[in-house]
């Protein structure tokens, strides 16, 4: 067979066994400004990142929106299940990550969850402690590192990844080496475990899902301080006194005694009248302006269903709406979590498998989800109907695929943290049981019955796992 006019054998196998990159991530200098040489390691390093880890820390302490945002963003992937399955050919590497991970010194879901936390400062650095137990080379900790005091350092050549580092410096300018002067540390690759939010659009830099937030919290920031100077001005009730000429002044100063409090005495001669000036009304600007930040911040991460409730009482939206946007916002953590996992089966899980069972050893898959349990009652309501459905169905054809019927039970078993091989073995045979024994009337088909039987065994261990918590 000819190989095709663009892929030259000879040419490729050159490339192959030079092992080696002609172009470059970095070369658009002008778009990741701020890169440096280290002088340490000759890498490059970003020393003027775009934001800065204590300016969202602030801005979380001190916004409810932005603090509900984090929130909505990172908790559905803390608390989502981290599992490990053998690829074929395992030979035992899975169980032997998963021990791994059972004797970190810190659980693997705080892992997880500073991995979580990369959605807010684009990178968070974690350093991998190895050590020896039981002859195995493994993990002692994934040791958290402050997102504030690393940098990432890449290959001025191709600009992969080779690792970070970390300013060693404590409040006040101490340092922890022996109250030398303050120092950076190098954590290598092989040390070093980064997650990059984001990598999709900038691979470099990684993408802060509360950047847009950020700006928006400024100019709320900008708002509440006049909002502030405007309710200052209002709590005191401002007067238009109609004088005689030549009174202005004398009818001003006693007036203006009125600010502190008291009684100010004017006489009829002077002063024809007096009439308050009401200005409160102009505060609704203030109100509307805030309103309308706090919608950007939420839109910007996709989480408008937070802002439904108040639109809703206010009028300007609907309840039902928040059906659909949460399920949009649950993809695009569904995204999130397998980059998380995809990051910890390059970083965690195959670095493990080298040292300990060779370079050509399987490496473990790692999952993270379903993100989200919102839909669980749903899918398991469905199937409980379909079980009622088949139970009684008649004819020549099932009008339900038996694929269909095994996707839905697969996602379900997820959902419940259950063994879904033992889940698929129960299915299965379930389904042949009922299509090996039809009942003597004769109306129903072989794959209706192996329909029904498998409906009823999955919505059988549905029951049970609902009954046991």
């Amino acid at each position: 067979m000819t190989a095709p006019a663009d892929i030259d054998v000879t040419e490729i196998r050159q490339w192959a066994e030079q092992n080696s990159e002609a172009g470059t991530e970095l070369s658009a200098f002008s778009r990741y400004g701020g890169f440096g040489f280290d002088p340490d390691t000759g890498d490059l390093i970003d020393w003027t990142p775009e934001w800065q880890a204590r300016d969202i820390d602030a801005m979380l302490d001190t916004d409810g929106i932005a603090r509900a945002g984090e929130q909505a963003l990172t908790l559905p992937l803390r608390g989502a299940p981290l599992t490990v399955k053998g690829e074929a050919g395992d030979r035992g590497q899975a169980e032997a990550v998963s021990q791994m991970l059972d004797g970190l010194a810190d659980p693997v879901e705080d892992t997880v969850g500073h991995a979580a936390q990369a959605q807010i400062y684009r990178m968070t650095f974690l350093e991998k402690v190895w050590t020896v137990r039981d002859g195995q080379f493994t993990f002692e900790s994934l040791a958290w590192r402050p997102p504030d005091s690393c940098l990432p350092t890449r290959d001025p050549q191709t600009g992969r990844l080779t690792g970070f580092k970390q300013q060693m410096t404590w409040w006040g300018g101490r340092s922890g080496q022996g109250g030398r002067k303050p120092e950076w540390v190098h954590i290598p690759t092989g040390k070093a475990l980064m997650f990059v939010h984001g990598k999709a659009r900038n691979p470099i830099r990684g993408v802060s899902e509360l950047a847009a937030a950020y700006r928006c919290y400024q100019d709320k920031q900008k708002i509440r301080f006049l909002w502030s100077v405007f309710l200052k001005g209002a709590s005191v009730q401002r007067l238009v006194a109609l004088t005689q000429e030549g009174s202005e002044a004398k009818v001003a100063q006693a007036l203006a005694k009125l600010a502190a409090g008291g009684v100010a005495a004017v006489s009829e001669n002077d002063a024809k009248s007096i009439t308050p000036l009401d200005a409160t009304d102009s505060g609704a600007f203030f109100k509307e302006a805030l309103a309308y930040l706090d919608n950007e911040m939420l839109s910007s991460i996709l989480a408008g269903f937070l802002g439904l409730t108040g639109a809703a009482m206010a009028g300007r939206g609907s309840l039902a709406l928040s059906k659909d946007q949460s399920e949009f916002f649950d993809q695009a953590q569904d995204a999130t979590a397998r980059e998380i996992a995809a990051d910890m089966r390059a970083q965690v899980a195959r670095p493990f498998v080298v040292v300990n069972f060779g370079v050509n050893a399987t490496v473990p898959k790692f999952t993270l989800g379903p993100v989200s349990r919102a839909s669980a009652q749903e899918q398991m309501d469905f199937l409980k109907g379909l079980a009622a459905g088949t139970a009684s169905q008649s004819g020549a054809q099932s009008i339900v695929p038996q694929e269909f019927i095994d996707e839905l039970v697969m996602k379900i078993a997820g959902y419940l943290d259950l063994d879904t091989d033992k889940v698929a073995a129960a299915v299965t045979d379930s389904a042949e049981q009922a299509a090996a024994t039809l009942p003597a009337d004769g109306v129903t088909t072989p794959q209706a019955a192996a329909v029904s039987g498998a409906v009823g065994a999955a919505t059988q261990l549905v029951q049970q796992e609902a009954a046991a918590a």
